[in-house]
């Protein structure tokens, strides 16, 4: 069922401009998905695979004149979606997921470029989560989702107010911890 969030529970809105990450959050999170602006030119193929998922999760599209897109969102790939922020997990749910947790723990990972890369590199080594501090680390912006191509859909990220501290409850619990510095 679509709708509305609580107040308490909003999110922010974010747009995706590129075809992997918006082919990626219609098939694993279409409820995020608040609608997409499809060119009425024609457009990459793959296009076709937007209209589909979108039809088949019940998320509303438009089609709109290339010359809109371009003004909305220079550098699309013919669509536009407007979709709620991912949600952070918690280390709890990450953990509870996974009877030997295989996580990467980040620390002052600012560029989104870095992030976004990191998590696609995680996601293809089947990680069950990432964990990042609150502080000096980069959000989950449209640049992490670009670079990320989609697989930010498929990593459970959790925000932390310390990251020692994570670490010692982590140690607590039996994880193993590996560390690397530059």
């Amino acid at each position: 069922m679509r709708g509305r969030l609580p107040y308490n529970e909003c999110r922010a809105m974010e747009r995706i401009n590129r075809l992997n990450p918006l082919l990626e959050v219609l098939k694993s999170s279409p409820e995020r998905v608040q609608k997409i602006f499809i060119q009425k030119e024609r457009g990459p193929h793959r296009i076709g695979e937007i209209i589909r998922e979108a039809r088949e999760r019940d998320v509303p599209f438009l089609f709109v004149p290339k010359q809109k897109l371009d003004q909305l969102a220079p550098g699309h790939q013919g669509v536009l979606a407007e979709i709620q922020a991912k949600a952070f997990s918690s280390l709890e749910e990450i953990l509870a997921g996974a009877a030997r947790p295989f996580l990467v723990l980040l620390d002052e990972v600012e560029d989104p470029q870095n992030l976004g890369a990191i998590i696609r590199s995680a996601a293809g080594a089947d990680v069950d989560g990432i964990v990042l501090p609150e502080r000096r680390s980069a959000g989950l912006t449209d640049a992490v989702a670009r670079v990320s191509a989609g697989a930010l859909e498929h990593v459970k990220i959790a925000r932390v107010p310390n990251l020692v501290r994570a670490m010692e409850g982590l140690r607590e619990r039996g994880v193993w911890l590996v560390g690397a510095d530059g």
